[in-house]
């Protein structure tokens, strides 16, 4: 009886979060979605986002788990898939650092965006 009214798998799907919540809050959801995920469920998430705050930050959750932190939630890497999508293809965003054999998420692309405009910026005030 409790195989059928308790749920032991359950898929969460977020639609692009950024789009109503704060970036401290898109943090917060992130670490309540995975700590919940990595539970002794076997629960699954699936989020669409163009967050650099989101993609960034589970660079720090996967840092977590190599670091072994305690108390906080963490992510492994060979649990967690990252694609891009763009002129018709996808693209894997998961890499492997060839000199320590850690795995992380590839952002550049959005962090490079923040750095053109923080330099705009930045050069704008010096002006």
């Amino acid at each position: 009886i409790d195989r059928l009214l308790i749920p032991n798998r359950t898929t969460f799907i977020v639609e692009e979060p950024e789009q109503n919540l704060y970036p401290s809050t898109q943090l917060a959801l992130t670490d309540a979605i995975v700590s919940l995920c990595c539970g002794e469920h076997e629960h699954g998430c699936t989020v669409t986002t163009h967050s650099p705050f989101i993609l960034n930050y589970l660079n720090v959750l996967i840092a977590r788990f190599y670091k072994g932190v305690a108390n906080k939630a963490k992510l492994n890497p060979t649990e967690l898939s990252v694609f891009a999508v763009g002129d018709g293809r996808l693209a894997d965003l998961i890499q492997n650092n060839e000199r320590t054999g850690e795995m992380s998420v590839n952002a550049e692309d959005l962090v490079e965006a923040m750095r053109y405009m923080y330099t705009e910026y930045r050069e704008m005030k010096d002006m």
